[in-house]
């Protein structure tokens, strides 16, 4: 799975992901650090990539409308340190990928994950 990680979370995200066996890359490698969520957005949805989140700017994107396939993490959990949040996120993503290829939105929190696949 390919993840680009958004530049509100830490680029220490990357190497953790890519231990965990995933192809990794924190937005800074890609793209602009100013560009609009839209840009963002557009280049994981033409390059394949999910993207791991913890701004829910997106997930407004993503429920009016916006980019389908989804293909989103959005983090929701209250200490977002890898060495506290990454054992689940890692588990969450090699769970979902199934789901996450159908255009899913997965919600990881402290206590639960939400699913959501948004129609085309």
């Amino acid at each position: 799975m390919k993840v680009v990680v958004d530049v509100c979370l830490s680029p220490r995200w990357v190497p953790y992901l890519r231990k965990k066996g995933l192809e990794a890359f924190h937005w800074s490698e890609l793209g602009d650090l100013r560009a609009k969520d839209q840009e963002i957005l557009a280049y994981r949805k033409r390059n394949g990539y999910v993207l791991l989140t913890q701004d829910l700017d997106f997930a407004a994107l993503l429920f009016s409308g916006g980019e389908v396939p989804a293909r989103v993490v959005l983090l929701r959990v209250s200490d977002l340190r890898v060495e506290v949040a990454g054992p689940r996120v890692a588990a969450v993503l090699a769970g979902v990928e199934e789901y996450l290829k159908k255009g899913g939105v997965a919600v990881v929190e402290d206590h639960r994950v939400r699913y959501r696949v948004l129609p085309e």
